[in-house]
């Protein structure tokens, strides 16, 4: 893996470490066979209360959870 690659990767986990530090609540689901139309509405009615929806790959997500030390 190049170095470019690795920059990102820990950037994008330092950036999901600030969010759940920041969030007053985390959901984690599962959105497999919910339609693209389904997701952008549920964006949308997340934006007009403040909230937001974001998609990260699994193991950044552990990543990101472990330097917070959660299990």
């Amino acid at each position: 893996m190049n170095k470019a690659t690795i920059l990102k990767k820990q950037e994008t986990v330092s950036t999901i470490t600030s969010q759940i530090k920041e969030a007053k609540s985390l959901v984690v689901v599962e959105y497999r066979g919910v339609s693209v139309s389904a997701l952008e509405s549920l964006r949308k009615e997340l934006r007009k209360e403040g909230a937001f929806i974001k998609v990260y790959k699994n193991t950044l997500a552990k990543r990101a959870l472990d330097a917070l030390n959660f299990d």
